[in-house]
């Protein structure tokens, strides 16, 4: 007669195949999970674009105060709305005239800082062979500043005034004497930068341009890092930033924006420009998700540059660690099914 034990002996076996058949079934639901998430629900990564320009001029609206300390010593501060200074009149003697005799205006200088407001437009123009020049002004009447520090008093009319420009000393100290058209010393060669604003302006068809075209980009390069994945929101506020290995040459005379559709908020740039010999030096920072090149050309559409889903797998050591645990969890299923449904010999994944 059968033992009573044969069935439950032969239930066994089965049961084991049905284990396996479901850990071979449960290795692949995390990886489509986990594909269906960074496919559809995933955000896209913080990211920090860095840009390092050479321009003729850049203008911005500050963001940050208290960030954009201006030093004022070698600039001329000049206020284009009060009246420019009269000229020589020629001295008349006997019925004859003289030439006029050379009258040196004394220029308003300050060896303190000027301040921005919040909202003040801020021009920085370096053209050819010109002095470099910050110019500083409001649309709504405001002060464009405040003075602080410095020896020298200014007047109520240039620390109340919604523009100022502020000119380089144009002579050399080694090389020409002081005629007192000028101030004394040399203007710091390293401007601060915080504010919002773009980069570079279109250059226009040729034939249609007059005069110097301020604000060309001549020449620039953007690199993009980005912050890695969060994997708990309870995690402190620190992350690491890798590199997409992805820089991006503009091309000249194009105009570098924030991509934000629909009105959306902008980020400061962040950084400086570097007075060169005959243009401007920017080495600014952003942490702009999207940026926009807007090439010449009046059919020219914004070229938005973004870290894309490939770019992010590829390069985020948290995402590179976590398909390494689920290349090693699939492996581990994958065995320990096999195992328990019988060592199938076959090769290929059978379910």
């Amino acid at each position: 007669m059968p033992n009573g034990n044969s069935s439950g002996g032969l239930l066994r076996p089965q049961k084991g195949k049905s284990l396996g058949r479901a850990l071979r079934w449960l290795s692949v639901v995390p990886i489509l999970g986990a594909g269906a998430y960074l496919m559809f629900f995933a955000p896209s990564p913080a990211s920090v674009s860095i840009v390092n320009a050479t321009v003729e001029s850049f203008a911005f609206e500050v963001s940050a105060p208290e960030l954009m300390h201006l030093p004022l010593t070698g600039f001329t501060i000049i206020n284009p709305l009060e009246p420019a200074a009269p000229a020589a009149a020629p001295v008349v003697a006997k019925g004859k005239a003289k030439k006029a005799v050379p009258v040196v205006v004394k220029p308003v200088c300050s060896t303190g800082m000027l301040v921005p407001t919040l909202g003040t437009r801020v021009i920085y123009t370096r053209f050819g062979d010109d002095p470099v020049s910050v110019t500083l002004e409001r649309s709504d009447g405001q002060p464009v500043g405040q003075f602080e520090g410095g020896t020298q008093e200014l007047s109520e009319s240039v620390k109340k005034s919604p523009q100022i420009k502020l000119m380089a000393t144009i002579k050399d100290d080694k090389d020409k004497e002081k005629d007192g058209s000028t101030c004394d010393g040399k203007p710091l060669p390293r401007l601060p930068v915080y504010g919002f604003g773009d980069l570079g302006s279109e250059s226009g068809p040729t034939g249609q341009t007059s005069g110097k075209n301020l604000g060309t980009l001549i020449e620039g390069t953007v690199d993009v890092l980005a912050h890695s994945v969060q994997v708990r929101s309870t995690m402190a506020a620190t992350s690491q930033v890798y590199s997409t290995n992805n820089q991006t040459v503009l091309p000249p005379g194009s105009r570098l924006v924030q991509f934000a559709p629909g009105d959306g908020p902008k980020l400061p740039w962040i950084g400086f420009a570097v007075v060169g010999d005959s243009s401007i030096e920017l080495h600014i920072n952003s942490d702009a998700k999207r940026l926009a090149i807007i090439r010449p050309g009046h059919e020219s559409q914004p070229e938005i540059l973004s870290i894309g889903l490939l770019t992010q797998v590829s390069n985020d050591p948290i995402l590179a660690t976590i398909q390494i645990v689920g290349a090693l969890l699939f492996s581990v299923f994958q065995v320990l099914g096999r195992f328990l449904m019988g060592g199938s010999t076959r090769r290929g994944f059978d379910i």
